[in-house]
């Protein structure tokens, strides 16, 4: 059987908008404690048609994200998500090269 977590998932296999809600950083874990090491721009996200459910993108550290864009409908460049589990709670990793505003 395959396993759904080695899936790669395009923003194609996520109906309807993504609404940019906040933009923030994204820390390193090291057993399971956050470090204050920035490895990531994490911009959080709620997506309508699934009942405003959060998402979180990654993008690297030297992408710039227009504050303008919080609360607009957004696309990703190079979006790619996949499903993880953690300790019982399953959800999507997310990471992408940039974020624009999305075409309507």
């Amino acid at each position: 059987m395959m396993d759904p977590r080695r899936v790669p998932l395009k923003r194609s296999a996520f109906m309807g908008q993504m609404i940019l809600v906040d933009v923030g950083k994204s820390f390193v874990y090291v057993n399971g404690q956050r470090t204050d090491e920035v490895s990531a721009v994490r911009c959080d996200v709620v997506l309508p048609a699934y009942g405003y459910e959060h998402m979180s993108v990654k993008l690297p550290l030297d992408v710039q994200v227009d504050s303008g864009l919080v609360g607009k409908p957004v696309d990703f460049v190079g979006f790619e998500a996949k499903v993880y589990s953690l300790d019982g709670r399953m959800g999507y990793a997310a990471t992408a090269n940039a974020v624009t505003v999305a075409k309507t």
